[in-house]
This record gives structure tokens, sequence and C-alpha cells, in this order.
């Protein structure tokens, strides 16, 4: 299965989100903010970054601008996972190529292990 980078900056929904992946036989590493996103990204490279927008310090826009001027990490695969059903959020985020914009409030834990199927499958 997976690796998987999740970066949330709320514990219980993290936990909730990491435990529904893991459930599916995926890798969950957690980050709360983009220090220590940026140490497990250090690690090793993901197969996929689940990444929040509203989070302290940098947002999950600009951390995604970052990745995909590194030559490293421009073509790993970002989806976002967000609060905010802003539109000028979702086109910002897909002409940054993520490859998808989800509100938090319509998906579940087993919703987004399906969803991140896909996602592994682009």
């Amino acid at each position: 299965m997976a690796d998987i980078i999740l970066v949330e900056d709320s514990p219980s929904v993290g936990r909730a989100y990491a435990e529904g992946l893991r459930r599916h036989g995926h890798t969950v590493r957690l980050a709360a903010d983009e220090d220590a996103f940026r140490a497990l990204l250090g690690e090793n490279q993901p197969d996929l970054l689940l990444l929040d927008i509203g989070l302290p310090g940098m947002d999950g826009i600009e951390i995604l601008r970052e990745l995909r001027e590194e030559p490293d990490t421009v073509q790993l695969k970002v989806a976002i996972l967000s609060n905010f059903s802003d539109r000028d959020l979702v086109h910002r985020a897909l002409r940054l190529d993520a490859v998808d914009y989800v509100e938090k409030a319509s998906i579940t834990p087993a919703l987004l292990a399906d969803q991140v199927e896909r996602w592994l499958q682009r």
C-alpha cells in the first residue's frame, strides 16, 4: 500500500483520517505544521501528500507552491483537504497541480481511503 504524509493541525481530525487510512493498509505519517512536514519529507518522499489549507504559519497553498518549485517534489501527488470551500482556493490548488481539493465536511475517513486509491492510480 501507499506511504502517505497527512498535514493536519487538528489532532482529532488527523487521528481520525490516519486511522481510516491505516485500516486500508496505508502507512500514514502525521504532521501538524510546515516544520514537522518538512522533517517527514526529508526522511523519504511519500506516495501521496494530504495537505490542509489552514495551517499555523505557512498555509497549504503556499506549501504546495513551494513543492512545485522544487525539482525533487514537482511531481509529488498532493490532495488538498480543507474546511474552506472558497472557489478561489480550489482553483489555486488545482492550478498548482493538486490531484483534488476535498472539503473535510464531505468526506469520512472511509471515503477518504477509497479516494486515495483513485488518486494513487493517476
